[in-house]
């Protein structure tokens, strides 16, 4: 037979909370009045009679996974996520309010071990000539061990360029002329020029254009990543 609550065609009604691990779904306990039409009439003692009846709606209670701790407050702040260069040093660090962070990193080749606690610091590895990504998921815990809800981001390794292709050394009589150092590196990549083998400062315009000797130092520099060759010609 169909029967109809006084209250429309639900019957029950109750929230799921996706957020949480332990969740208790809960319908109120209360009568509820309802109409049942028979089907076939002859179910019934007398054709076309209404039989009114009563249900009582009881409680319900059962237990999902995978959501997370309804009773755990322990959170982890979004992390955003990371770009780095291979050979830099990379520190992240974690905020949100738990008695411990655990994290766990699911691409090694990056340079990170694959799981750890607390703030992250390593230095990027990438010698591949493409980019490596790695996803990170970091998790909140509670002070009586509860599991917060985790929070992902990834950190990008981009690899370096190689350095450019000088034009060698320049030796002239001085006639009062200009000299230029002279680089070339593949599309993409632009030639910084510095006066020192390491560190230094960016020279804009290599020359000399006087009685003595100098020398400048081409590094190669990523137009889209940034990343900056390790040597230097």
């Amino acid at each position: 037979m169909n029967i109809y609550s006084s209250y429309g065609s639900e019957l029950l009604t109750f929230q799921l909370d996706q957020k949480k691990k332990t969740t208790n779904l809960r319908a109120r306990e209360e009568y509820v009045t309802a109409i049942a039409l028979p089907e076939p009439a002859s179910l019934l003692p007398h054709s076309g009679s209404i039989l009114r009846i009563t249900i009582t709606l009881l409680l319900l209670l059962f237990t999902l996974t995978g959501f997370g701790n309804q009773d755990c407050e322990a959170f982890v702040n979004p992390i955003e996520n990371v770009t780095a260069c291979h050979d830099q040093d990379v520190s992240i660090v974690i905020s949100g309010d738990a008695a411990y962070f655990s994290w766990s990193n699911d691409n090694i080749s990056i340079g990170l071990v694959q799981e750890g606690t607390g703030n992250i610091s390593f230095t990027a590895v990438n010698d591949t000539g493409g980019q490596l990504v790695a996803t990170i998921t970091v998790t909140p815990w509670g002070a009586d061990d509860c599991e917060g809800l985790p929070e992902s981001f990834t950190i990008t390794v981009n690899p370096l360029p190689s350095a450019p292709t000088v034009g060698g050394d320049i030796t002239e009589c001085y006639e009062e002329q200009t000299l230029t150092a002279s680089a070339t590196a593949p599309a993409g990549i632009t030639v910084v020029w510095y006066d020192a083998p390491t560190g230094g400062n960016i020279i804009t315009e290599p020359t000399l254009n006087a009685v003595g000797t100098i020398t400048y130092y081409a590094a190669a520099v990523d137009d889209i990543t940034g990343c900056e060759s390790l040597a230097r010609t």
